[in-house]
Formats: C-alpha cells, sequence, structure tokens
C-alpha cells in the first residue's frame, strides 16, 4: 500500500485534491458518502479521471469505499498531515557558523516529534481543519 503522504504528486495531485475536497464536503458538510457516479457529476474532470484517482486514494487507505459510497478515513487523513508534520521537522545537520542556533532548533524539533502521536490521536478538531481545507481548496 502506498504512503498517502507520496500520493500526491503534481501531475494528479490536482484531481486528487478536488476528489478529497468533495468528499469532505459531502461527509462532514453535508453528512453523507458519495458514490463515484456523484463524484463525477460534482468534478471538472473525466469520468476514467475520477476513477483511476479514487482507486489510487482508496489504495493507500485514505478514501474508503463502502456500500459502493466513498468516504475519507480519518486516521488516515492525521496520518497523512502526521507524516507531512514529521517531514518538516527533520533534523538538520550543523556544519558551519551557527551550529550552536542549529543543535538548539533540531532539539525542539525533536521534543516536537515526541509529542505528534498525541497530538494527532483521534484529533476531531485537527480533523475538522483538514477537512476544511480539503473542501476550500476546490474554490467552490
Amino acid at each position: 500500500m502506498p504512503s498517502p503522504a507520496t500520493l500526491l504528486t503534481p501531475r494528479e495531485g490536482r484531481t486528487q485534491t478536488d476528489i478529497l475536497g468533495e468528499l469532505a464536503r459531502a461527509q462532514f458538510d453535508e453528512g453523507e458518502q458519495l458514490r463515484q457516479r456523484e463524484l463525477v457529476d460534482r468534478l471538472p474532470h473525466s469520468k476514467g479521471a475520477v476513477s483511476n484517482n479514487v482507486g489510487k486514494l482508496a489504495d493507500t487507505g485514505l478514501v474508503v469505499q463502502e456500500d459502493h459510497r466513498y468516504r475519507i478515513d480519518e486516521v488516515a487523513l492525521l496520518d497523512l498531515y502526521r507524516e507531512h508534520v514529521d517531514m518538516y521537522l527533520a533534523r538538520e545537520r550543523a556544519d558551519g557558523p551557527f551550529d550552536d542556533e542549529l543543535d538548539a532548533v533540531n532539539d525542539q524539533r525533536t521534543e516536537t516529534k515526541r509529542q505528534l502521536p498525541d497530538l494527532f490521536a483521534e484529533n476531531e478538531l485537527l480533523v475538522s481543519v483538514l477537512a476544511t481545507a480539503f473542501i476550500d481548496s476546490t474554490g467552490s
């Protein structure tokens, strides 16, 4: 199963972001789960593009299909964001005139990374913020 963090490539990222935005709108704003046909009707992408990219999203576990309807898996969504934050917090090599300052930053990054599991565990507020970001990214 591919990692959700490596999924949103520039070429297919717009279609996948649009799909996630519509699924988030339906799931979190409207309390619904959409069929693939409904996604196609809501999006400016071809049936083939939607089908292909919904399949890729499902392969990662970010999108789950139940009874021919799709929903965003909230745990996978939090995992995706945690992976991005984790990559941002990677330690940098210290080998220059600012070694002491960089060491202090690296120590803070390490401490923050230790807190990530608690921060991302079943965090409804963070799920809501991420869902809103996907919805807003569709521009509609």
